[in-house]
């Protein structure tokens, strides 16, 4: 063999390993680009589940407060009615039905008072600001 062609088989020896990790990395490019519009695709679709679940819930929410009410309503007639029997005498039951209807709005009234005060995280913001005045 001469020098010339031992030379060829040297740089064929070192081309072929080169060529063939530029080959692999123009593939993992392409499978990459494939993959981040596999990605998108699904995101898409995910979002359109996620409009059309968005809808449907807030649809069955108004639904259930339609439905909450229709119930407290029948309720309160019903113990009317039964109240208007037991005590003989309608405007005494409808002053209590009223009553309760009263009593009900206070409890919910003090207990979102003190679910407002909870959501704005005192603990929190007391550990935040000895924190700061710590660090300062």
């Amino acid at each position: 063999m001469t020098t010339a062609a031992a030379d060829r088989s040297a740089d064929t020896a070192v081309i072929e390993p080169v060529a063939s990790a530029i080959r692999a990395a123009g593939d993992l490019a392409g499978d990459v680009g494939r993959l981040g519009a596999s990605w998108l695709e699904l995101a898409r679709a995910e979002m359109a589940v996620a409009r059309l679940s968005a809808s449907r819930l807030m649809m069955g929410v108004a639904l259930l407060v339609v439905l909450g009410f229709s119930v407290w309503l029948f309720a309160c007639l019903g113990l009317g009615y039964w109240l208007t029997t037991a005590f003989q005498r309608a405007d005494l039951a409808f002053a209590t039905v009223a009553g309760l209807n009263m009593v009900l709005a206070g409890v919910l009234v003090w207990r979102m008072q003190r679910w407002w005060h909870a959501m704005q995280m005192p603990d929190s913001r007391a550990a935040l600001g000895e924190i700061a005045r710590s660090l300062s």
